[in-house]
């Protein structure tokens, strides 16, 4: 889920991926007092749609086979995973043709996850601040 905005996105975990990525549209550049922000919107399960606004935290670049590079804005946001919330560096990224809105990486569960891959759907619901 997306804090504060209470957008209830399906996720997959994927320790193959550094980074956790999110689907973001209408992605647009701006500088507020001389730094980096991006405006983007996301659509939760329900059809619910948020406007929100980040600054950027850092661009990556990704590579993709015998394509042009792209370059990704990375912003912070307030996640709650398997009931406990956590900011995390996200990339925003066209995933609309994907089956997961919301690819959650390494970097998000380092410290606080165990994956099981046989096992699908048993985060808990409630979130808690976590520590």
């Amino acid at each position: 889920m997306v804090l504060p905005e209470m957008l209830k996105l399906k996720a997959k975990l994927d320790t193959g991926a550094q980074t956790t990525s999110i689907d973001a549209l209408k992605i647009a550049r701006f500088e507020q007092n001389g730094r980096p922000w991006v405006r983007f919107s996301i659509v939760d399960r329900a059809g619910n749609a948020a406007v929100l606004e980040r600054p950027v935290v850092r661009t990556v670049k990704v590579k993709r086979s015998g394509l042009k590079g792209l370059n990704r804005p990375v912003v912070m946001l307030a996640l709650c995973l398997g009931g406990t919330f956590r900011d995390v560096a996200v990339t925003l990224s066209n995933r609309s043709n994907l089956r997961y809105p919301l690819l959650i990486g390494r970097s998000a569960m380092e410290g606080r996850f165990l994956v099981d891959s046989a096992r699908k759907y048993t985060a808990k619901q409630d979130c808690i601040r976590g520590r």
